[in-house]
């Protein structure tokens, strides 16, 4: 029989503090020992922590812009913070804010390796990096436009913009080159040692995630199954359906097989973390985070 598993709502994104408004979009990132969730406000948004329990609920940065993707090492959370067009970064745990970046018309999507935080310049239309410090910065990419997504892993930087995934192998200090074209609204991008994953799909049409060798060849479709989000572990893809609303949580081999439905019914499920134990998700709407057993 398949497994049976429990999910309960779990804590609140909204300011701990009790700032009034309703906060909804959370965006997650996870250390060994906590979540961390970016949040919009009705007049700002921020940046909560709270154990993996769901104790001990605080601010990093409440009631100040508009956090949208997280990302994290083992030393500190970053953010991209499109409110204040501003690259951010806190101590794991909590601590003082640091802007790392400050810039005219920042994108959403970020990402982080040992050495670098990334971004994406809307207004210039490149991707962008600097030193973990917000020192050095530089053009990784230019001529890029509505990046979506990106993905830091194994020296190598991906993204995907509307008909593309991208790959840009940092050390080479080459050019960037299409790993998979001919897409139909690449998303959400996501990386292992051996291929790069997306959620594809326009918003009311065929929604799928597929991958493709980090190396390019041919694109594989894992999953007919939407996602605005996915994650990894060793063994599967996760994500978040909210392509009606009330959509699910769901999970797939990474080579593609049976889709194992994790949490079905959630309102409007977004973004998506895994640790060894557990999936994690925020909801579009009414500011909570989730979590179920793998």
């Amino acid at each position: 029989d398949a497994p049976v598993h429990r999910y309960l709502p779990w804590f609140k994104v909204a300011d701990p503090q009790g700032s009034p408004g309703t906060a909804g979009n959370g965006f997650l990132a996870l250390d060994a020992t906590h979540v961390y969730v970016g949040y919009n406000g009705t007049t700002a948004g921020g940046v909560t922590m709270a154990a993996k329990d769901g104790s001990g609920a605080s601010c990093i940065a409440c009631d100040v812009g508009e956090p949208r993707w997280l990302a994290a090492d083992g030393v500190s959370v970053y953010w991209a913070d499109i409110g204040l067009d501003e690259v951010r970064k806190a101590p794991l745990g909590g601590g003082a804010v640091t802007t790392l970046v400050s810039i005219g018309n920042l994108g959403t999507p970020i990402a982080v390796d040992s050495s670098h935080v990334f971004w994406f310049d809307s207004a210039a239309g490149s991707v962008m990096q600097a030193d973990l410090d917000g020192s050095n910065p530089a053009v990784v990419e230019a001529g890029q436009s509505n990046v979506n997504s990106l993905a830091a892993d194994g020296g190598f930087l991906f993204w995907s913009v509307q008909t593309r995934i991208m790959a840009e192998d940092l050390s080479a200090g080459g050019a960037a080159t299409a790993i998979a074209s001919g897409r139909t609204d690449a998303g959400h991008v996501a990386a292992d040692a051996t291929h790069v994953y997306w959620a594809e799909g326009p918003w009311g049409g065929t929604r799928t995630v597929q991958r493709v060798l980090r190396t390019g060849g041919t694109t594989e479709q894992i999953a007919d199954k939407a996602a605005f989000a996915i994650a990894l572990d060793a063994t599967h893809v996760y994500g978040t359906d909210n392509s009606v609303g009330s959509g699910d949580i769901w999970r797939v081999p990474k080579g593609g097989g049976t889709i194992e439905i994790l949490a079905p019914g959630q309102v409007w499920p977004f973004d998506i973390a895994v640790d060894d134990v557990a999936v994690y998700w925020a909801g579009e709407t009414g500011a909570e985070v989730y979590k179920v057993a793998k």
